[in-house]
């Protein structure tokens, strides 16, 4: 029991000293001044809950890749505790409606749980104790990133040299390629063209490697290898 306002008809309650579901009691005695007897009276009221509140709505950064780190973050408000001593956070990620093990605001995503065109939702969810718990969601789409072409070189097969061939050999692309959204190596496809004194035709497509045919290629013809991820082409 605490005396919060004694002789004072008014009372301005404050977050430090009342909270929701005490009650507040105000006692009035009146005073006889002619023979000093007094008579009191009393009534009292129960303090309600206020739910807290998001005061803005919850943010992710607004370009989300599977090997990111991120944050889910918003601005929550409890009327009756100012410095929300109280209440509770706790959070929830979901990959494609699918709940995952992650329970902190702040994330690391990694390529073997999700992938470009996932559907990644942050869930905020606030107790005060008290009141039911009030949540919020934001969803985003994970993007996707081009996959790049690191070498290329034209191997001359069963011969040490490269730097020349003949047209009966067997030619064969390499290529290093790397998609930064997964760890696998991503698909390449492969052109093979003959430039004959400015005059370009395809002499393989989809395959990695070619047998050169003296009816399609002469001396002095330059073979090229073209090789394409996603909407990247380097050539050989």
């Amino acid at each position: 029991l605490l005396t919060i306002a004694p002789s004072s008809q008014f009372n301005t309650l404050a977050a430090s000293f009342a909270q929701p579901n005490d009650i507040i009691r105000c006692e009035i005695t009146a005073r006889n001044l002619s023979d000093s007897t007094t008579s009191t009276s009393q009534t009292s009221l129960t303090l309600s809950n206020r739910p807290p509140t998001f005061s803005s709505p919850i943010s992710l950064p607004e370009i989300i890749y599977n090997t990111d780190s991120i944050s889910c973050e918003a601005q929550i408000e409890d009327p009756d505790d100012p410095n929300n001593s109280q209440i509770q956070i706790s959070y929830e990620w979901y990959i494609n409606d699918e709940q995952t093990n992650f329970d902190s605001s702040q994330i690391e995503l990694s390529s073997d749980a999700i992938q470009p065109g996932d559907v990644l939702t942050c869930t905020i969810l606030v107790d005060d104790g008290i009141a039911n718990t009030i949540s919020d969601s934001i969803d985003t789409v994970i993007g996707n990133r081009e996959g790049t072409i690191q070498s290329i070189v034209i191997d001359v097969v069963n011969q040490s040299d490269d730097s020349f061939a003949y047209n009966d050999d067997e030619l064969r692309c390499v290529v290093v390629a790397e998609d930064p959204d997964n760890t696998s190596t991503p698909n390449v496809s492969y052109s093979w063209r003959r430039d004959r004194d400015g005059n370009l035709n395809t002499i393989g497509d989809n395959t990695e490697s070619i047998v050169l045919l003296p009816s399609d290629v002469r001396p002095s013809d330059e073979i090229t290898c073209v090789a394409e991820i996603d909407s990247s082409s380097v050539e050989a």
